[in-house]
């Protein structure tokens, strides 16, 4: 103020101001862990998910060979093996040396044919359609003139391109023959086995006109009171393959009734999977 002769120096002030604390050093670093301890952790966890899941998928396949070497032990069981070969005796005590010799052949080829088809998992319909007749004439030797087999297979599946789980069949045909077909009385028995193609799945039909589970008391129980393990392996195998494939395959039975709501024999039919090779 020059008017006044007042003279001072010029003053200097100096003002910090503090950073917010998100944009602090330490906060940052802070923040830097955590994004990317987050990532490693839905990494390890995202990992340890498909280890999981592999590890589980794992256990079904082990499971399903397991089912499948079962299978094979039950689908030649030492019942039908033992009937097999009373049969070819009596053949041979009752001098019919050609009926013995063809039986014998037939059989024969049916356990080398089993031991074939049992190392694939899948097997084309083809061979599974050549099995059974293979199986049901050795059984209509057994019991000759007492029931027919036929088969009828989608016109629009190619039997020889299309592949099913191997011999599924068998142990529900042989339900059929000997706890249904076998025990009839006053009537031939009647075996269809039907294979159609629908949406995802393969659809396999066998239709018998036996004495029904209703006279047999329980679907898995024979007249004798033995217990059949073929269909709780098939059962087993089925739900194996669901959980492997992320699908349902099941198998369902119907008991056959007529007007008066008697039985007429049963029916059971199989979901399952295909593959187009």
């Amino acid at each position: 103020m020059k008017s006044q002769s007042r003279v001072s120096s010029i003053q200097k002030i100096t003002i910090i101001i503090d950073k917010p604390w998100w944009q602090k050093n330490s906060t940052i670093a802070v923040a830097f862990i955590l994004f990317f301890g987050s990532i490693y952790s839905i990494y390890q966890w995202r990992i340890n998910g498909i280890k999981k899941k592999q590890q589980e998928k794992n256990n079904v396949q082990a499971k399903m060979t397991e089912l499948e070497q079962t299978a094979l032990r039950s689908q030649m069981n030492p019942h039908f093996i033992f009937n097999c070969l009373t049969s070819i005796q009596q053949l041979i005590t009752a001098g019919k040396k050609e009926d013995a010799n063809e039986y014998l052949v037939k059989f024969s080829r049916l356990i080398r044919k089993t031991l074939e088809l049992s190392s694939k998992q899948y097997i084309t319909i083809f061979d599974e359609v050549e099995y059974l007749k293979e199986y049901t004439q050795l059984e209509q030797l057994r019991m000759p003139e007492q029931f027919v087999v036929t088969f009828t297979i989608d016109e629009n599946i190619v039997a020889t391109k299309t592949e099913i789980p191997n011999m599924m069949l068998q142990p529900i045909v042989e339900n059929a023959i000997r706890h249904g077909i076998k025990h009839l009385e006053n009537k031939n028995g009647v075996l269809k086995i039907g294979i159609n193609k629908q949406q995802n799945a393969i659809i396999c039909t066998i239709e018998d006109n036996g004495v029904g589970r209703i006279n047999n008391k329980s679907s898995y129980t024979n007249l004798t009171g033995h217990k059949s393990y073929g269909m709780d392996i098939v059962k087993q195998r089925l739900s194996g393959l669901s959980i492997n494939e992320n699908k349902n395959y099941d198998i369902t039975i119907f008991d056959l009734t007529d007007a008066n709501n008697q039985p007429i024999g049963t029916k059971v039919m199989l979901k399952l999977p295909y593959k187009i090779i």
